[in-house]
């Protein structure tokens, strides 16, 4: 296990503070904008800027490319390191019961809140707000199901969206990419593309699919999703190495 990192730290005392990077808060200020327009700016009937807002989800793509890359950044190869010693066993999974907590307990609260308050209102309504579908909802799988079917708050897919890719992290992506050459991660990157296409268009074309459309399939359903968290992740490993060479060329 290499002592420095940041899952070693986690059973010692004090944990090194990840150093922060200025274009991450940055660039999501700008995504963040790009999406706020897109729901609440007036639209014109047409014209350069309207076609721009209508393209917002380029900017939610990003956010998923970021998350992966956020998630490594801030990791560092931790669980990677622990799996290659049979003695770390335990700790991994200790680490990774605590990794889990951290990365689901600060969004799963405030989702479930804002579905909660937005399930109410629909209700009120007399919008969408039948049990099953809430209950889906809930527990973040009426994404898989029914894509188009919007949750109560129907922003909160995104957390949706993410969930495979937090829960495969500390044993696969993190694995796989933590020192791992190129040729090992091009097959695991197409394999994360062009499975989850084949899958949609598959059952796109034996009109049983959970979705009713192109965009259902290769934006809204989850599995859509882990190649650019897997992009996200390999850039934050290749930051890494950047930022350890930095180093080394300073001494």
């Amino acid at each position: 296990m290499y002592p420095h990192s940041p899952l070693a730290l986690s059973f010692q005392p004090q944990r090194p503070r990840v150093p922060r990077l200025e274009f991450v808060s940055g660039s999501r200020c700008l995504a963040s904008l790009w999406i706020v327009c897109q729901h609440f700016s007036p639209h014109s009937s047409d014209g350069a800027l309207v076609k721009a807002l209508w393209r917002s989800d380029a900017a939610v793509d990003y956010f998923i490319v970021l998350s992966g890359f956020v998630t490594h950044w801030a990791s560092r190869g931790a669980f990677a390191a622990l799996q290659r010693h049979r003695d770390d066993a335990a700790r991994w999974r200790d680490g990774a019961k605590r990794w889990y907590a951290r990365r689901f307990g600060r969004v799963l609260l405030a989702t479930y809140l804002a579905m909660a308050a937005s399930w109410a209102m629909v209700a009120a309504g007399g919008g969408d707000a039948a049990p099953g579908h809430v209950g889906r909802c809930f527990l973040l799988v009426e994404s898989w199901l029914a894509p188009a079917r919007w949750c109560p708050d129907g922003q909160t897919w995104t957390v949706a969206a993410l969930a495979p890719s937090w829960l495969l992290y500390p044993a696969v992506y993190d694995r796989l990419v933590y020192e791992r050459p190129a040729k090992v991660l091009a097959p695991l990157g197409l394999a994360l593309a062009v499975l989850p296409t084949a899958i949609a268009v598959g059952l796109l074309r034996r009109g049983d699919a959970p979705f009713g459309s192109v965009h259902d399939a290769m934006y809204l359903w989850p599995p859509a999703q882990l190649c650019d968290f897997l992009l996200g992740v390999v850039q934050g490993r290749k930051r890494e190495r950047n930022s350890q060479l930095q180093r080394l060329l300073s001494r």
